[in-house]
């Protein structure tokens, strides 16, 4: 990540810092202690590389798209990273206009 630009770098930043991240993260921890107490494993470190893969996988599906209007924990950051990362960017076609 060294090598991104520092406008990207603080949008990054920025988006670590939303309640939508924490939100969703914390949607995620839950989705993926609920797989692994159906499958009757106690800790994720466990799993292989495939089973933590298919765990993940699963948990992401739970959390996204909507099935009604309501926006779920991923749409809401994804509607914020998108807010950060067109500000970012119209705020450097004004620095080099």
């Amino acid at each position: 990540m060294a090598n991104l630009p520092p406008w990207l770098m603080e949008s990054r930043e920025n988006v670590l810092k939303t309640k939508e991240w924490d939100t969703l993260t914390s949607n995620i921890y839950d989705a993926v202690d609920q797989h692994l107490a159906q499958s009757h494993v106690q800790y994720f470190t466990d799993l292989s590389d495939a089973e933590k893969s298919l765990v993940l996988e699963r948990a992401a599906r739970s959390l996204k798209g909507t099935t009604n209007e309501t926006a779920t924990p991923y749409d809401n950051l994804n509607k914020r990273v998108s807010d950060f990362l067109d500000k970012s960017v119209n705020n450097q076609k004004i620095k080099y206009k």
